[in-house]
């Protein structure tokens, strides 16, 4: 009987999870469903043919605090988990890492990366369903990744805060994070957490990727003959980069 209220409640939340129009609220559901007592934290990474990873959505209680490898192949706990697409869990002093491969057509596109109190374990009847996880996992990174692609792939810098915007302008100047903060009077810290920020949010990987994704908004931005204010903001956002 156990078992099979445990069965009934993981296909109550993968019907709920289908039903959701976004990674984000994917994440969320997942997050405060009630078979989620392990994790605190949720990555959604997808990585291309070469293994570079591109952080595609985070959330949870450290999403700024964790920065997974940008290449899967260097790293040893990434690679084991590849190569047979199979679970695969690893205990820190603090905390305990959960990594899963998302698959599309049986390949590896992307992974969910767990993070949860150190000794934390994912339940026997979740494990149990994690073939399922995959694939609706893949599912949903395949849809935002296409989405993404038809929508030009990379979102333009203008929503960025303030502070971030100058984070941004400074690394296109090469300055490095120690640099930044000084000119900016914030933590190191700070400026690392901002930076993460900047990435997901421009759906890119790394400083050079976020530069390029700058320069690119700034070659497609087209001023309005009929508002010379907005023409004028263009051309200072186009600054940041030279």
């Amino acid at each position: 009987m156990t078992n099979l209220v445990a069965v009934n409640a993981s296909t109550e939340l993968f019907e709920t999870l289908l039903q959701s129009d976004s990674m984000l609220e994917v994440c969320r559901k997942f997050l405060f469903s009630d078979l989620n007592d392990f994790a605190h934290t949720i990555f959604v990474c997808s990585f291309s043919d070469r293994g570079l990873v591109k952080i595609e959505h985070s959330q949870g209680k450290t999403a700024d605090e964790f920065t997974p490898p940008e290449d899967i192949w260097k790293s040893d706990f990434f690679s084991e988990a590849l190569r047979g697409n199979q679970y695969v869990h690893k205990a820190e002093s603090l905390r305990t890492l959960h990594i899963l491969p998302l698959l599309h057509n049986d390949l590896a596109i992307g992974s969910l990366i767990l993070i949860g109190e150190r000794g934390s374990e994912i339940k026997d009847e979740l494990q149990s369903q994690l073939r399922l996880v995959q694939v609706l996992g893949g599912y949903f990174l395949t849809q935002h990744l296409e989405s993404k692609f038809r929508s030009g792939g990379q979102a333009a810098p203008g929503d960025l805060s303030s502070r971030q915007l100058a984070i941004l302008e400074h690394v296109c100047n090469s300055l490095t994070n120690a640099q930044i903060a000084t000119r900016l009077h914030v933590s190191l810290s700070t400026v690392g957490q901002e930076l993460m920020k900047i990435y997901r949010y421009l759906g890119v990987a790394n400083r050079n990727e976020a530069c390029a994704a700058v320069r690119e908004s700034a070659q497609q931005a087209k001023p309005t003959d009929s508002d010379e204010e907005e023409s004028s903001n263009l051309s200072s956002d186009s600054e940041l980069i030279r």
